[in-house]
């Protein structure tokens, strides 16, 4: 075995604490270039150095190879590639990213010369302060893999895979942690969503936001239930069961909770169009198995677009039975990610539905009545901050209502 600082392009040097720092310096382009080995078991010995330094002068000859074209061009460039083949939603969303966060970071510096390490400080910079993780994971750190895999490609150099691999995220000390509290959606919010949603989930949402239904209510939805009223173009849907996270059907959450809520004709139009779509699908792939009692949201066949051209690559493994809730959770929370919300789950569908309500002047009777409580002050604890509490508001009513001359 040779000395170690009889090896080719390597040395030594000891450190003021005593430790010992290798390094590697090859030749490149007539100039040494030194780099220090990491304290990583991989490349201990002299068999870890040879890999070192190997893989050092693969990624400083690639480099050279390597255009000096700045990354804010190149992120440009994929923009406009981008945006030939995606819908408008993603395209903006994807443009949101680029503009906002990765240009102003990186814009100014070739691309390649973006390490692993301005990756994590932009982690670090940005999540939890301005992100959430799930966002810089899914969207921002998503859109730079593109881009740079994108450019890699054209310039037919290798794409380096671990530049984003194990990367770390801030932890929040269990003091600062908040409980998530319920979120009320604006309209606007709603429509984006949907835009987002693979078309098959999207009457499940529409429903749910018409009758706040909780996401197992909605899942455990018969057509046995639901009538539509010919006369006036709405309905009713009859509350009799819910799915648990066992995927067990049960009865509701409370007693209440078993009732019948009411269907505006939007609610009727939203199911009637949907039964119809089903009908189609249950005579074109057989063996569903809900044939005796039908749901209303079952797995279905699953396909690229709405108008069925063609059947994606991911189908369930069954069909005709309950779906899960956690399946629904994900990709309600990946297009709400995609469409720039933040955290949405299925129960804001719910506190979206009592908040418009009350927005829109329904009494706390009737939100009560509609969320099927178990009580008016469970209604009032949790929505009780949207009522009126202007006194000189209320003293103004009063005027009016008794008016003494």
């Amino acid at each position: 075995m040779p000395r170690r600082n009889a090896l080719p392009h390597y040395q030594e040097r000891e450190n003021k604490d005593g430790s010992v720092s290798r390094y590697v310096y090859p030749t490149i382009g007539g100039k040494p270039c030194w780099r220090k080995i990491p304290d990583n078991g991989q490349w201990e010995g002299v068999r870890g150095y040879r890999r070192y330094l190997a893989k050092v002068i693969e990624e400083e000859t690639n480099k050279a190879h390597h255009s000096n074209t700045l990354f804010g061009e190149v992120a440009t460039n994929w923009l406009e590639e981008r945006h030939k083949t995606r819908s408008a939603g993603t395209a903006e969303l994807d443009t949101r990213n680029v503009n906002g966060i990765l240009i102003p970071r990186f814009g100014s510096r070739p691309w390649f010369e973006i390490r692993r390490r301005d990756i994590q400080d932009m982690i670090f910079d940005l999540v939890p302060r301005q992100l959430m993780q799930s966002t810089m994971q899914i969207t921002v750190l998503k859109a730079l893999r593109m881009i740079i895999k994108w450019q890699s490609l054209r310039e037919e150099i290798p794409y380096d895979s671990q530049l984003f691999a194990g990367l770390e995220y801030p932890r929040i000390a269990p003091g600062e942690e908040k409980k998530r509290t319920g979120r009320a959606l604006t309209p606007e919010e709603i429509g984006a969503l949907l835009e987002a949603l693979p078309y098959h989930y999207r009457a499940l949402v529409q429903i749910m936001v018409l009758t706040g239904l909780r996401i197992g209510e909605a899942l455990a939805m018969e057509w046995k239930h639901y009538v539509r009223e010919e006369e006036t173009g709405t309905g009713y849907y009859r509350v009799e069961r819910t799915i648990n996270f066992q995927q067990e059907l049960v009865h509701p959450k409370t007693p209440r909770s078993k009732a019948t809520i009411r269907l505006g004709s939007q609610g009727v139009a939203i199911l009637e169009k949907h039964r119809a779509e089903q009908a189609q699908l249950r005579l074109q792939y057989p063996g569903w198995l809900d044939q005796d009692d039908p749901l209303i949201f079952p797995t279905q066949p699953i396909f690229t677009y709405s108008s069925y051209p063609n059947r994606s690559g991911h189908q369930p493994d069954q069909l005709g039975r309950y779906q899960y809730s956690d399946i629904i959770r994900k990709a309600i929370q990946r297009a709400a990610t995609n469409a720039g919300l933040g955290q949405v789950n299925p129960h804001d569908f719910r506190h979206t539905h009592a908040s418009k309500l009350i927005s829109e002047g329904c009494n706390i009777k009737a939100v009560s009545h509609r969320l099927r409580h178990t009580s008016i002050q469970t209604t009032l604890d949790v929505y009780g901050h949207l009522y009126l509490d202007d006194q000189q508001e209320v003293a103004d009513i009063a005027d009016r209502a008794f008016n003494f001359g």
